[in-house]
């Protein structure tokens, strides 16, 4: 029997004496005693029996509470952090501490954020549409769920048994009847089938089976920079190579640049502004390629829908301020938040810390801090210096094009191609090999 059962057991009989002995029916009658009490028998006097029965209650209770007490025994709890994470795990020399976002002067590996994003390539969930026919594809495991869409792999299939896999996009089923669901989802898939770059995740297809919208995008074999970053520091304890860190940057810049400087079929600029670059929408392929996906929330002057006045869209993490406030946002506002995210691999830190989401976001609506400011400078060559510019509130005083920024990397990313695949081979090197197969 265990130490809880007799515990709750004397506590019910304790519980049960005192309740009998305010009644007065500890003893049956034929049992009261009836002769006097001396004045020296005291409490124990055979003449109070419903005292008797009062002090044997409190015994009980008191020998339950003991029982308790022990089987609680042993050392004290570990305080927790704002996030409710045990203190004990903060950095040490053994393993990460918990995914929080609280920032510290001292620029020290603390752990990637408590929520990575589903990579490429990494099933997720259920698999209740495994194997089930979707027009000329056939879904395969289902990598995750954002906002819009479900995101499966899939295979198509050809004459003399040519086969492919993709990354299909499904628009979620409760949206299928959401005309401005529809135009967004419509528009991402426009938009980015006409970027054709590198560094861009294209798109290959899109339809509609039955009353369900669909696009492939290619399916990269690689791992985005959350996943990357955890696995690096469970692996080695320490931040990336700043090397590597400048290399993702400045192959993001690349793509960004194209999209930003992107004109239509007429000569006129298209204003494309991804509005979500994050750490979470940057993939390293197996080869060290460097891709930047979901362009779902782009702004351009030719989307067909259009996002209100003061409506904010992205991820709070990596947020300029005037995207945070709802405000007007154009290609620096891209530079920004790419600047969050080099700062974020340099360190293994959010910018801004917070309690939750609403938190982080009005933290980023106001922007960077004197506190945030005086640890970027403490930020080794050239990290201080172009953090120091990238992340300036006053979108004037950044990079004002994503060439600029990326010249200021190009000097310090000699020789990181290669090591990048090295890099990946290394760490994800045997989950390759099982999705290539």
């Amino acid at each position: 029997m265990s130490k809880r059962t007799v515990a709750l057991a004397l506590l019910m009989v304790g519980a049960a004496l005192g309740a009998a002995a305010v009644r007065g029916d500890v003893f049956p009658p034929t049992l009261a005693p009836t002769t006097a009490a001396s004045p020296e028998a005291g409490l124990f006097s055979r003449r109070n029996p419903s005292e008797l029965g009062l002090v044997a209650g409190a015994i009980v209770l008191i020998l339950g509470s003991a029982v308790l007490l022990a089987r609680a025994g042993g050392p004290p709890l570990p305080q927790t952090t704002r996030d409710g994470s045990p203190a004990s795990l903060r950095p040490g020399p053994a393993a990460p501490p918990p995914q929080g976002r609280l920032l510290h002067m001292a620029p020290a590996p603390e752990g990637p954020p408590r929520k990575p994003s589903v990579p490429e390539g990494v099933p997720v969930g259920d698999n209740v549409d495994q194997g089930r026919a979707f027009g000329r594809y056939h879904l395969l495991d289902r990598l995750g769920q954002g906002g819009m869409a479900d995101v499966f792999t899939a295979v198509a299939h050809g004459v003399e048994g040519f086969t492919r896999v993709f990354v299909l996009k499904r628009l979620r089923p409760e949206l299928a009847r959401d005309k401005e669901a529809i135009a967004q989802f419509v528009d991402e898939a426009r938009m980015q089938s006409t970027l054709v770059h590198s560094n861009i995740v294209p798109v290959f297809d899109f339809g509609r089976v039955s009353e369900e919208y669909f696009m492939t995008q290619e399916y990269i074999v690689g791992r985005d920079l959350v996943r990357l970053m955890a696995r690096y520091y469970e692996r080695h304890q320490q931040t990336l190579v700043p090397r590597f860190a400048y290399y993702v940057a400045h192959e993001t810049l690349q793509a960004l640049q194209y999209a930003h400087t992107k004109r239509d079929r007429e000569g006129h600029p298209l204003g494309i502004v991804h509005r979500d670059v994050s750490a979470g929408n940057i993939i390293v392929s197996a080869q060290g390629e460097v891709k930047l996906a979901d362009f779902g929330i782009v702004k351009s002057n030719k989307r067909v829908s259009k996002t209100e006045q003061g409506m904010v869209k992205g991820n709070a993490n990596f947020m300029a301020p005037e995207q945070a406030r709802g405000q007007a946002v154009d290609a620096r506002s891209d530079l920004f938040s790419l600047a969050l995210v080099l700062y974020y691999c340099l360190t293994n830190r959010l910018l801004y810390d917070g309690d939750n989401d609403l938190d982080v976001l009005h933290k980023a609506a106001a922007g960077p801090t004197k506190a945030h400011y005086d640890a970027i400078r403490r930020l080794p060559a050239p990290a201080a210096e172009v953090l120091g510019r990238a992340l300036a509130l006053d979108p004037a005083a950044r990079f004002q094009s994503a060439a600029e920024f990326a010249a200021a990397l190009a000097s310090h990313i000699v020789g990181a191609e290669a090591e990048a695949s090295r890099l990946m081979q290394s760490l994800f090197g045997d989950e390759f090999r099982r999705e290539a197969a």
